[in-house]
């Protein structure tokens, strides 16, 4: 009887741990992307792009993708002039700057993460 009972409470403690660790491996696969609130000002010269909130992000993840009528330019913001302290990250209150205007056929604004839009913005 003594045997069962430690041999239960064992098994309960097993499954217990492997749930625990499945949860925090699906959350981590649910959040490979970041949670990011962004600002973004375009003008005839540039392009500024603020983080409000959210997570850190490495500048090099990110890219700002413009769509035009025949096609997409796809800028990587580490072509940006990085005013969010030169290491590399983009934190909350922070902001870069791409100094060129848009050009005049963009019709749509994403910045992306990967596959993952984090900001999108029709134009026109």
């Amino acid at each position: 009887m003594a045997s069962s009972m430690i041999l239960l409470v064992v098994t309960f403690v097993v499954a217990s741990a492997t749930a625990f660790a499945l949860t925090g491996v699906v959350d981590q696969a649910q959040r490979e992307s970041p949670v990011v609130k962004l600002d973004v000002v375009v003008s005839d010269d540039d392009v500024v792009v603020t983080h409000e909130s959210g997570d850190r992000v490495a500048l090099d993840a990110l890219e700002l993708v413009v769509q035009r009528s025949d096609g997409t330019e796809r800028v990587r913001f580490t072509e940006f002039t990085d005013d969010a302290g030169g290491d590399g990250r983009f934190t909350a209150g922070e902001s870069v700057h791409l100094g060129h205007g848009l050009p005049s056929d963009a019709t749509a604004l994403r910045i992306v993460h990967g596959e993952t839009v984090v900001y999108r913005r029709q134009i026109g």
